[in-house]
């Protein structure tokens, strides 16, 4: 049985995790205000994994979102159901939703494959260790938490170095995900072309004077 959402949200602090996804984990009702405002950007997010920012870029253009004026009216127009029974899947999938994040994108910014991305969603299949971080860390989770969610250890050796190197990177795009979540269309638009512009900052050339 689900706890009732007030008890969950006053657990949220304590279990130093986000209010919506602790509702996601626990397959409880997500109610249309912790919805992305706009519910149809998963494409144009994944554009922007694709620009490939760099983390100090993809903080400033975190910051940038954050910075942002919101209206009064926050919020996706529908939220979720509770989960007639929480699977790993389910939750994987929304915990994907409340994030705007298509699992191409999760995909891609994590170097999986869309079918290892694919089967966490359908059937809740468990990745590897160092998959399993990867996906966390985009996430903003802890990846103990993620495995928590299947109620089984994850089966494999232990992320390499490598991978474990890309986590900051990975958990900053996470941020600016859940930064332009609230964010109107033109708003969204406007982080659009903030992170342009610091790529096309690191793609002109520094002439030197003699």
């Amino acid at each position: 049985m689900v706890p009732p959402a007030g008890r969950l949200l006053d657990l949220a602090p304590v279990l130093e995790i986000r209010a919506v996804d602790l509702l996601a984990i626990a397959g409880g009702e997500i109610p249309a205000e912790f919805m992305p405002t706009v519910p149809d950007l998963d494409r144009p997010i994944e554009s922007l994994i694709r620009y490939g920012l760099r983390t100090s870029e993809a903080a400033a253009a975190r910051d940038f979102a954050r910075s942002l004026p919101r209206t009064s009216i926050r919020g996706g127009p529908t939220g979720l159901p509770t989960l007639e029974t929480v699977t790993f899947g389910a939750v994987f999938r929304r915990l994907l939703k409340v994030r705007n994040l298509s699992h191409e994108g999760m995909a891609c910014a994590t170097g999986s494959s869309i079918s290892t991305v694919a089967m966490a969603m359908g059937n809740g299949r468990l990745p590897s260790p160092e998959r399993l971080e990867l996906l966390a860390a985009i996430l903003c989770i802890r990846p103990d938490d993620l495995e928590a969610m299947a109620a089984r250890p994850a089966e494999g050796p232990p992320p390499s170095a490598s991978a474990r190197k890309t986590v900051p990177w990975l958990w900053t795009i996470g941020e600016l995900i859940l930064a332009v979540a609230p964010l109107e269309v033109e708003q969204f638009n406007a982080v659009v072309a903030f992170a342009a512009e610091q790529v096309s900052k690191r793609r002109e050339p520094h002439w030197s004077t003699p």
